[in-house]
C-alpha cells in the first residue's frame, strides 16, 4: 500500500516536456527556412533534395539527443517564425506528425524515438514538396 500511495515505479510519471528547457535553433540549418534544433545532425544516406526554378523537394532526416515532445514544441514555436502556417499536429503510436504550409509548398515533419536506453535518439524527417494547384 505504501508503494501505491507514494507513486512508486508503477505510477511514476513520464518526462514532462513543459519542464525541460526549450530547444534552441541551430545557427546554420541545412535548409534556410527549415528550423533545426541545435545538436541535430543530417543523416546523409537517408536524405535527398533538389531544386529547379521555383520548385524544390526536400526529404531530410536528422538525428539528435532531445525528447520527441521537446522537438514537437520546438517545431510548433519555430516553424511560424520561418513563415510556415500550421495545418495539423497529431500523435499516434509514438510518432508525431506535423504539417505546415507556406506559399505553394507543404512541409511534413515526422518525429520519432529510435533505439533504447543510452542509444535512444530522436529522429526527425522533414519533407517539403510543391503544393498542388488545381
Amino acid at each position: 500500500m505504501a508503494v501505491a500511495l507514494s507513486g512508486g515505479p508503477a505510477c511514476a510519471p513520464g518526462p514532462n516536456p513543459r519542464l525541460a528547457a526549450p530547444l534552441v535553433p541551430a545557427d546554420r540549418p541545412y535548409v534556410r527556412d527549415l528550423p533545426l534544433p541545435r545538436g541535430f545532425r543530417l543523416v546523409d544516406q537517408s536524405s535527398e533534395d533538389w531544386s529547379g526554378g521555383a520548385l524544390r523537394y526536400v526529404r531530410h532526416q536528422y538525428r539528435g539527443g532531445a525528447d520527441r515532445h521537446g522537438v514537437r514544441a520546438f517545431y510548433a514555436d519555430q516553424m511560424p517564425l520561418a513563415r510556415w502556417t500550421p495545418i495539423s499536429d497529431r500523435q499516434a503510436d509514438g510518432t508525431i506528425v506535423m504539417r505546415f504550409q507556406k506559399n505553394q509548398e507543404a512541409c511534413t515533419i515526422t518525429i520519432e524515438d529510435k533505439g533504447v536506453g543510452r542509444s535512444r535518439e530522436c529522429v526527425v524527417t522533414a519533407v517539403i514538396v510543391p503544393e498542388r494547384t488545381e
